[in-house]
């Protein structure tokens, strides 16, 4: 999901969406949440965190202004997507480009590559989603210059979101982040039996950039998760701090 929370869909009576292996009908974790807080010079708590949007959400889908830290619903509107690439899909286009077919419009660019939201307008920020330049002029063009995504792994979710607009899930004061969020994973075939977890892990970053012209002090970022595996009265969570790890058995 593009609100700040995943692995859960709202739509459809609550159901988990983590299922892990694929296609298996069993789910690891129920919901997930990004969890921010800081206090501001005048010791105000400034909070942005999501649990089941049961009062509405804290995040909003799209990037927010580089100068005043705004937004608005027309530019929230135009980012509430979630981009998805194959390495694959990218490798056909880089071979399609090559040899004239992107140019002269005989191969189908897929939409996910052409609106891949690389740079900003206005005053938004012309560093969002990473791709290569092939020409460095700093722009993004696929159809003529032969630029495209540069993911992580074999597939890559990339999506935008931020927190100044209604806070209905904590009521707290927004922090004005901005926050680009992807998710991957890898496929592996060939990998050793020792290491075929790889092929079932799925991998989260998120760039957080504050656009306010606030320095936050004891300020704190998290996951919350509802790992529900199995059976949901019967969770037990775990860490590690030696290895830098949680875990739910």
């Amino acid at each position: 999901l593009n609100r700040g929370d995943m692995f859960w869909s709202p739509a459809y009576f609550a159901n988990a969406r983590y299922e892990v292996p694929k296609n298996s009908g069993r789910n690891a974790a129920f919901a997930s949440a990004l969890w921010i807080g800081g206090i501001d010079n005048g010791g105000t708590l400034h909070q942005a965190a999501m649990t089941y949007r049961q009062t509405g959400s804290d995040y909003w889908p799209g990037p927010l202004d580089t100068l005043s830290g705004g937004t608005d619903s027309v530019t929230s509107a135009s980012y509430d997507k979630i981009w998805k690439i194959d390495r694959l899909n990218i490798e056909e286009f880089k071979t399609n480009f090559a040899n004239g077919s992107v140019q002269n419009g005989t191969y189908t660019v897929s939409n996910d590559i052409l609106t891949w939201p690389a740079i900003g307008t206005g005053n938004y920020t012309r560093n969002m989603a990473p791709f290569v330049d092939v020409n460095g002029d700093g722009l993004y063009n696929p159809l003529v210059d032969g630029d495209y995504p540069k993911i992580t792994g074999d597939q890559m979710c990339y999506w935008i979101f931020n927190d100044n607009m209604i806070h209905g899930e904590t009521g707290a004061a927004p922090l004005k982040v901005e926050i680009h969020a992807s998710a991957y994973a890898f496929t592996c075939p060939q990998i050793t039996d020792s290491l075929k977890a790889l092929n079932y892990t799925t991998f989260y970053n998120y760039e957080i950039y504050n656009r306010s012209s606030t320095n936050y002090t004891k300020t704190y970022l998290g996951n919350w998760d509802d790992m529900d595996l199995g059976y949901y009265e019967d969770d037990y969570l775990g860490c590690n701090p030696t290895n830098n790890y949680g875990f739910a058995p």
